[in-house]
This record gives structure tokens, sequence and C-alpha cells, in this order.
């Protein structure tokens, strides 16, 4: 009886550490996404910076962009090329 008292001891903390281990993993992991293709702008008062989340800043971002032009640059060197 007291060798099975000692196997689920180490299976329930064998869990612990692998749901640490992904709690972990999956935390660098959203962060670095994050970092990665986060879009961000400073604010025209303050200057500190603000993400891109909501559906109406990304649809004001890209309306601004195809605005003024914004483009892929194979095109435009294409478009003052031809």
């Amino acid at each position: 009886m007291d060798i099975l008292k000692i196997g689920l001891r180490i299976r329930e903390s064998k869990a612990k550490k692998e749901d640490e281990a992904y709690s972990e993993g999956y935390e660098e992991g959203h962060n670095e996404a994050e970092r990665e293709f986060r879009v961000t702008y400073a604010c025209s008062v303050c200057g500190k910076t603000i993400a891109l989340n909501s559906k109406g800043e990304k649809e004001a971002a890209s309306e601004y962009m195809q605005e003024h032009g914004w483009g892929h640059a194979e095109c435009h060197k294409k478009r003052h090329q031809g």
C-alpha cells in the first residue's frame, strides 16, 4: 500500500511540473507572437504606445494607408519604371 502512495505522489509531482512547463511555454510563445505581430502607434497627445486591437482601429489604419499610397515596394518600383 505504501508503494502505491509513493507512486501516486511521484505522478502528481510530474503532472504538476508538466502543467507548469506548459503554462510557461504558452506564455513565452504568446509574448513573442505579440512582440512580433502587434501593430502599435504613438498617441498624438501623450506619446504613449497604443496597440491596434479593435476592428474599427484596423479598418481606420487600412483606410489611411490606402489613401496615402502605401503599397508593396515592388509595386511602387514597377509603377515608376513603366
